[in-house]
């Protein structure tokens, strides 16, 4: 607006209507000021009165204890003469000494002066000097006071007197602690007091020069300002600040109302354009570290745990990944969800399971069910639960629902292909390490497997074994009833040994009717125990009715300092399989059972088919 363009008048606050009276002046303002500056100071001076209290009381219960030593050290003493009487009393007698209430007295006022040795590191042990001194005292009644003799004893009169010596020194420390406390409490309270009135009159000076301040540095400048919003409401360039002028407050509030509101709507649709800007430039930083976060995953699970992950932040609710399950077409199962305290969300396995057939998304009642389709085909199916209440939500924070559905979208795009990437890398490398019939790992595996097993044994020094598997006469089978009877007792006794290891043991088709076992932290006794387990298994096991029953010889060896490698492992157990097959078959043969004069029995296995010298 031109600098000349004609002034508008200004607009005054509107008038209520009901009643009539003048606008706050500044003046009233400032005298709540002052009050609400006054009460802090009151309050302030509570406080300090508060606190004053509480030293106060702490100064007492120091009184309070002094005079409590006084009276345990009077209690003491009367103890004491009353026993003394006592006992003199029983000497001149005759007899033992009345009751013993006096000395139930003494043990009582005794312990009260125990129980005060901690209270001062001066006092402590002159209280320790009474009790000494009349434990001495007593012992030396103990010790001389026989029954019918004539006077006191001379020992019991000087420990009496020791007493007396060492009690007058502790009341007297006690009895001067005792007055200093009182003499400490009373100046404690003076001072106290002079700081209430020192305070008080602190209090006082601030308040006025405050009040005089605030006079002195409000008025000047709010009649500036009130005059610099007058000119910037009649489009008035202001160059310098005008002479002050004395105007009514609620001029100045509607000026700054007229211009505040103009300005609010500018800057609400700017806020509004910046945070839909900021929002969406969110959602799409939390979708590209989302697809560069999948490209790192070699396995499905990590992947899912990634997109639920993602797939939370970006909605700002909940999510769950359901993949298809392999062999099992048109079913899907829960790999990961993003609130995993909370129980697998296995109610939402039926809409998962409609997106999943058809390959279309649902939406609705707060949720989104989106499918992740690659080659053809629904690998999986992400559902999202939105957040019911979007502040605080995140990325989905404000966020227009319709803009969410979309970024999850762009997310379950880039999830299956990485899905069809990651199953698919999955799926090559288990047929690389696994035998196709038996399912086992394969010799490829087993290498691998017994490289690490060997190295951790020998870092750590503990057992490890190796075991060899030979089905006897296997070659009998394939020619009586068929190779593919031979391939089905192979998959049952492979589906035998896996059935009784533990989850650290592995099991392997070394080659053609031969099963490898790696035996972890088992030493030759234990896998022998173990061994004989799975032979009986497969002795008991009935197959095709082509060939209803087979046996198994197994030989087993333990790592030995003397081996250098896993080779030598694996050459011990296959020397002692052997052995076991010339020596009668469907037994158990330990190698370091195959060096010696075994007696009947020892090895594992039928003892009617062990050999007298195994070889």
């Amino acid at each position: 607006m031109a600098a000349d363009a004609a002034p508008t008048a200004l607009p005054t606050a509107p008038a209520r209507p009901g009643r009539r009276r003048g606008p706050t002046s500044l003046r009233a303002s400032r005298r709540r000021a002052l009050v609400a500056v006054g009460a802090a100071v009151v309050l302030q001076l509570l406080a300090l009165a508060a606190l004053s209290a509480g030293v106060v009381r702490a100064e007492r219960a120091d009184v309070v204890a002094w005079v409590e030593v006084v009276d345990a050290l009077a209690a003491h003493e009367d103890a004491v003469l009353t026993r003394e009487a006592d006992l003199r009393g029983a000497l001149l007698g005759g007899g033992p000494a009345a009751g013993d209430g006096s000395a139930d007295a003494l043990a009582a006022a005794r312990e009260r002066l125990r129980a005060r040795l901690a209270l001062d590191p001066v006092l402590g042990p002159r209280l320790l000097d009474v009790v000494l001194a009349e434990q001495a005292w007593a012992q030396s009644w103990e010790r001389e006071g026989t029954p019918g003799a004539r006077g006191v004893p001379a020992v019991s009169a000087q420990a009496l007197g020791a007493y007396r010596e060492a009690h007058e020194r502790a009341l007297s420390l006690a009895t001067a602690r005792r007055d200093a406390a009182r003499r400490d409490r009373s100046r404690t309270l003076l001072a106290l007091a002079a700081l209430d009135v020192a305070v008080g009159l602190l209090a006082a000076a601030v308040f006025a020069h405050q009040g005089r301040r605030l006079v002195r540095d409000l008025d000047g400048p709010v009649r500036a300002v009130h005059g610099v919003l007058q000119r910037v409401h009649r489009g008035e360039r202001v160059a310098e600040l005008p002479a002050t002028d004395v105007r009514e407050l609620d001029d100045v509030a509607a000026a700054l109302a007229a211009l505040s509101g103009a300005l609010h709507e500018e800057r609400a649709g700017s806020a509004r354009r910046r945070e839909d800007a900021e929002r969406t430039a969110g959602q799409l930083r939390a979708v590209l570290a989302a697809g560069r976060a999948m490209a790192t995953c070699s396995s499905t699970q990590a992947l899912a745990a990634q997109v639920v992950a993602s797939s939370a932040r970006v909605s700002g609710g909940s999510a769950s990944l359901w993949t298809a399950a392999d062999g099992a077409p048109g079913a899907f199962t829960c790999a990961a969800w993003s609130q995993p305290q909370a129980p697998r969300p296995d109610g939402d396995a039926s809409i998962v399971a409609a997106v999943g057939a058809d390959g279309r998304r649902r939406t609705g009642d707060g949720e989104v069910v989106l499918p992740l389709i690659g080659s053809g085909s629904v690998l999986g199916v992400l559902h999202v639960r939105l957040c019911a209440d979007p502040s605080g939500a995140g990325e989905a924070e404000g966020a227009d629902p319709g803009d969410v559905v979309d970024a999850l979208e762009a997310l379950t795009l880039a999830a299956a292909a990485h899905l069809g990437a990651v199953r698919l890398h999955e799926l090559t490398r288990r047929q690389a390490v696994t035998d196709p019939l038996t399912g086992l790992a394969n010799r490829h595996q087993l290498e691998q497997d017994l490289a690490a097993a060997w190295a951790e044994a020998a870092w750590q020094e503990r057992p490890l074994s190796f075991a060899m598997l030979d089905v006897d006469h296997f070659k009998r089978v394939n020619d009586t009833a068929g190779h593919q009877v031979g391939d089905e007792w192979l998959t049952i006794v492979a589906d035998v040994v896996t059935s009784q290891l533990r989850s650290s043991d592995g099991a392997y088709r070394f080659g053609g009717e031969e099963i490898a076992l790696l035996l972890p932290d088992t030493g030759e006794e234990g896998a022998a125990v173990l061994l004989e387990r799975i032979r009986a298994a497969v002795e008991d096991t009935v197959g095709p009715d082509a060939y209803p029953r087979i046996t198994a010889s197994l030989g087993v060896a333990e790592r030995r300092s003397g081996m250098r490698s896993a080779a030598d492992l694996v050459a011990a157990a296959d020397k002692a399989l052997y052995a076991a097959k010339r020596s009668g078959r469907n037994f158990v043969l330990r190698s370091a059972l195959i060096a010696y004069q075994a007696p009947v029995g020892e090895l594992s296995g039928d003892p009617s088919q062990v050999p007298s010298t195994p070889t």
